[in-house]
């Protein structure tokens, strides 16, 4: 609604801008490998007649090795009264 000539702030995505962007497939093979995940927009895969049942998200952890901790740091705390 205007009021006095005062033109409403606009929200959302600005015109003609596009989250999406196209890529080679032999490039993303590249990127993610043979077995990577890739996220896909789901009407695209409705589009193209993939039935779209929700897995639930596969978490993996990789061990930790004694290389990947940090050395520790030595400290003094000195307090200073007034």
């Amino acid at each position: 609604m205007r009021e006095n000539n005062i033109a409403e702030k606009k929200r959302g995505r600005p015109v003609g801008s596009n989250s999406f962007a196209k890529i080679k497939m032999s490039d993303l093979l590249n990127l993610v490998g043979q077995d990577g995940t890739v996220s896909v927009s789901k009407l695209w895969l409705k589009q193209l007649g993939v039935d779209l049942v929700e897995q639930p998200a596969t978490i993996r952890l990789s061990p930790v090795t004694q290389a990947d901790e940090q050395p520790k740091i030595e400290f003094a705390i000195t307090s200073f009264e007034d």
